[in-house]
């Protein structure tokens, strides 16, 4: 059998062609877990050193751009990142060079939310990085 015959032959071959999409989409949940809840249209001031949970109300169904205003105090050879989840998920890393303790703009990925509530989860990789405050601004479509 020759590798043209056996890809053809191939499982894979059956499944339907789809775009790919790289915007993860979260589901919501219809209630809040706990009773603090922040508006997701507003920035979200944090100054976190340490793992961190947060519950985020979305009032409109959308695409949302995160960024975060980070700084990490040790030189620019130095790097560190944090994980976002939303309800449990993962849903990307946000990393950082050292920046002497300077605060800087780290662009993160874009998501599609459903009006609802969300757990978002902040969890850092190495000590030592601190976000100071997270966004997240409704794309247009």
């Amino acid at each position: 059998m020759n590798i043209c015959r056996f890809i053809i032959n191939a499982p894979v071959m059956d499944r339907p062609l789809v775009p790919y999409d790289p915007i993860k989409v979260f589901k919501a949940h219809k209630s809040p877990a706990i009773e603090e809840v922040m508006p997701i249209d507003k920035p979200l001031n944090c100054n976190i050193k340490s793992n961190a949970t947060y519950t985020l109300a979305v009032e409109a169904d959308g695409v949302y751009q995160c960024s975060a205003m980070m700084r990490y105090a040790r030189n620019s050879q130095a790097q560190s990142s944090c994980s976002l989840s939303f309800n449990g998920t993962f849903s990307m890393s946000l990393p950082v060079n050292g920046t002497d303790g300077k605060s800087v703009t780290v662009e993160g990925l874009q998501v599609r939310l459903e009006k609802g509530f969300y757990q978002l989860d902040i969890n850092f990789v190495k000590p030592g990085s601190e976000i100071q405050q997270i966004s997240f601004t409704k794309a247009s479509s």
